[in-house]
């Protein structure tokens, strides 16, 4: 006995993947414009932000660093900090948009090797390498990657934030017990 199966006469209709493009653009503009109609501040120069670019540059001997220089230093590295996050931000919503882009894309190529005995591996390069499919994941990956760079960037930052902190934190302690000597010896 033989199973007949049952034939859809539903087609899918053919994916156009310009169009998918297309309609997706602005989707991270809108949740960031959506967001600050309800009051959130996205910090960059210009909009809350004044980082002065000539204190973005580490002198050589921090130690020989003026303490109102220090200060802003200090202020200077703050704010690109915050900057920094903003732009992973929106970073982070544009990664979140090209991974939906490409599941979309890729979803149906996807489904036709699920019935492969191909290796998840396998079926993942094969989903990546095919024409339709490939300038979404080369976003995605692209997004990824600026993400983990701007991550990076701000633990340079904190590195830096830190040990300027921890030179105006001697200074305090340099300060203090001068001003200690000062009056045990009077």
């Amino acid at each position: 006995m033989k199973i007949r199966r049952r034939q859809t006469t539903e087609r899918r209709e053919k994916l156009d993947p310009m169009k998918v493009l297309l309609e997706n653009k602005d989707k991270a503009l809108n949740i960031e414009s959506e967001l600050e109609n309800q009051g959130l501040i996205f910090f960059d120069p210009g909009n809350k932000l004044n980082i002065n670019e000539d204190y973005l540059t580490l002198p050589a001997e921090i130690t020989e660093v003026s303490t109102r220089d220090l200060g802003e230093l200090l202020n200077a590295f703050t704010q690109q900090k915050v900057y920094m996050r903003t732009l992973l931000c929106h970073a982070e919503l544009l990664c979140e948009q090209a991974r939906r882009n490409f599941t979309y894309v890729s979803s149906p190529i996807y489904s036709a090797l699920a019935r492969t005995k191909l290796s998840e591996k396998a079926k993942d390069r094969e989903v990546a390498s095919n024409e339709t499919v490939k300038p979404y994941y080369e976003e995605l990956c692209s997004y990824q990657k600026k993400c983990r760079m701007i991550e990076y960037n701000i633990s340079n930052i904190e590195d830096i934030i830190f040990m300027i902190s921890r030179e105006v934190s001697r200074r305090s302690s340099d300060f203090d017990n001068e001003n200690r000597n000062y009056n045990v010896n009077r």
